[in-house]
């Protein structure tokens, strides 16, 4: 379940919840004060503003990549290309790509393009057939960090 489908879940329990209080709000407090009533009423609009905050905390994630993630191709792939679901702050974004042995791979430094700032691409050495592993480190431009990784293989 991705982050952004629980935000906008809890956005909407919080909504419901809110709007049943207030609907009932005068059978809850009935002639009590009209302090009470504030205060369910201060209550409520914390709640939304709440709700309101944590749907905008929104964190790059991963959407797609090529090679695809868990993917086998039988060509070697000249570079790996990410694509994120934020803007990406390239000073602190990079990518990584080693061999089962562990070493890297990288031909270069991973950069994020500048005409389509949620791509990240890093060129790669040749590669020999066998597993690979693509460790990621983003920063979008909001100060979300992520990190991630996934596998390919090269090979039949």
């Amino acid at each position: 379940m991705s982050n952004r489908f629980t935000y906008a879940a809890l956005c909407g329990a919080t909504a419901a919840l809110v709007s049943a209080l207030l609907a009932r709000s005068h059978e809850i407090v009935g002639t009590h004060s009209l302090t009470t009533r504030a205060i369910i009423n201060i209550f409520a609009t914390l709640s939304l503003l709440f709700a309101a905050v944590s749907s905008a905390d929104a964190h790059a994630h991963l959407n797609r990549a090529t090679p695809a993630v868990g993917s086998t191709t039988t060509s070697p792939p000249s570079e790996v290309v990410l694509w994120f679901s934020e803007t990406l702050e390239p000073a602190f974004s990079n990518i990584e790509v080693r061999d089962a042995e562990g070493a890297t791979v990288q031909a270069g430094k991973s950069h994020v393009d500048a005409n389509e700032r949620t791509k990240m691409s890093v060129p790669l050495k040749p590669l020999q057939p066998g597993t690979y592993k693509v460790n990621w480190r983003v920063l979008s431009v909001d100060t979300h960090r992520s990190q991630g990784n996934f596998t390919f293989r090269v090979g039949k």
